[in-house]
């Protein structure tokens, strides 16, 4: 589909747009996501998909032709299903996220795919947690910022890291509007700390995987994929998956939507 972007002016704080089916659809933060893992197609109207796949740069990886996100999409087309697929549209892409697209879009397909939960709790240098709370901000200030460790990145350099965890008001806006059976969660991959990536992942990385995953149990009426546990060959940096990674994932996924099918 042809896509445009746009800053959408409508509020007094600009909203990130794309044209997409000759309709605007909406995001909400300061900045688009420049990189190749940024996905937007449909093949029906925007606001009435029969199915709605929202991902994180997961859904893309490094590779878009051995990814989830272009597996699916082939796959619905197959079986002629209306579809909305969005991937990484802003940097961090959360919950938070996923509900503010929501909310500005009006968006009710019957049947949601999404792979939330991951991001929203890794920990994070200051200025990515401001862009965090960007967005929270735009629904209320319920959120606390927590300090995670100091951490020596690859270059030996310090960082202090933090997460952030929303409010109970915020929560209970982002289960209205998700925890239902028209809801399919993907848990993350639990990975072992002891697998050496290029990239080093701070100790706190591995904790907050198991704390996303335990977010979304806590969706108690919605359908959740546990992956199981991932070692190097599933995943490349602990973040991404390779074309094994992905293929144990497309199956889980498929194998779900089947049963509803």
């Amino acid at each position: 589909e042809q896509m445009e972007f746009f800053l959408y002016r409508e509020r007094k704080i600009p909203i990130l747009g794309y044209k997409c089916n000759d309709s605007n659809l909406l995001f909400w933060d300061n900045f688009l996501n420049q990189r190749s893992d940024f996905y937007i197609s449909a093949n029906t109207k925007i606001k009435t998909p029969d199915i709605l796949v929202f991902m994180d740069s997961r859904g893309i990886g490094n590779d878009f032709n051995s990814s989830i996100i272009n597996s699916l999409e082939k796959y619905f087309m197959n079986l002629n299903l209306n579809y909305l697929i969005i991937s990484r549209p802003v940097e961090l892409t959360t919950w938070v996220t996923f509900y503010n697209t929501m909310e500005i879009n009006n968006i009710c397909p019957k049947l949601i795919i999404t792979n939330m939960g991951f991001v929203d709790y890794t920990p994070k240098k200051k200025s990515i947690v401001n862009k965090y709370i960007y967005q929270i901000e735009n629904i209320n200030n319920d959120y606390k910022i927590n300090f995670k460790e100091d951490f020596q990145d690859n270059r030996n350099k310090t960082l202090p890291l933090y997460n952030v965890v929303i409010g109970p008001s915020i929560d209970s806006k982002i289960k209205k509007k998700f925890n239902k059976k028209s809801t399919i969660i993907i848990n993350t991959p639990i990975v072992s700390p002891n697998i050496k990536f290029e990239r080093k992942r701070p100790p706190s990385f591995y904790k907050c995987i198991i704390e996303g995953n335990n977010y979304n149990q806590s969706f108690s009426n919605a359908d959740i994929i546990e992956i199981g546990i991932f070692d190097g060959k599933n995943t490349y940096d602990g973040v991404h998956y390779t074309n094994s990674g992905n293929k144990i994932i497309i199956k889980k996924i498929r194998d779900f939507i089947n049963e509803r099918t």
